[in-house]
């Protein structure tokens, strides 16, 4: 009887299968990592902006816009689903700054919006609140104290 030197059908159906389980195994763990960046990416520059608008209430940066003395810095979010955050000074008639957009694949719930960051102290003379971020089952939390800092 003659070898044959090929495969079996039985082999590449076995090599095949383990091909495509190892495939897809990767490719869920790709898409939670993918989930994770963008979550803390946000977070990230969420955080970053607030502490930035807060040091301009604390400086007392007045906008060529404002009348009258600066009350401060208000944050507020918009409605679910438009993915953006706009800061206005407060002087007492709003002045917008600027208007942040994120990710679509997250939602944020504030705890408190609008809040103001009051010049010269950065306090939000409100108590202690939280900011959340939400993609998939994953969640990250912002802590705003009412002295202002924001963990």
């Amino acid at each position: 009887m003659k070898k044959s030197s090929g495969l079996t059908l039985i082999e590449i159906l076995v090599s095949a299968t383990i091909i495509m389980v190892i495939a897809g195994l990767s490719l869920a763990a790709y898409a939670d990592f993918n989930n994770r960046q963008i979550l803390n990416s946000t977070a990230d520059e969420l955080k970053n902006n607030l502490r930035q608008v807060r040091g301009w209430a604390m400086a007392g940066r007045k906008l060529s816009g404002c009348t009258g003395d600066l009350v401060g810095y208000q944050v507020s979010f918009s409605p679910p689903f438009s993915f953006q955050y706009q800061v206005e000074a407060v002087c007492p008639n709003a002045v917008p700054v600027n208007t942040f957009s994120y990710s679509d694949k997250v939602v944020i719930n504030s705890g408190q919006s609008p809040f103001l960051f009051q010049a010269l102290t950065g306090e939000t003379g409100a108590d202690s609140f939280a900011i959340t971020l939400s993609l998939g089952s994953r969640s990250k939390v912002l802590n705003i104290n009412s002295n202002g800092e924001i963990n």
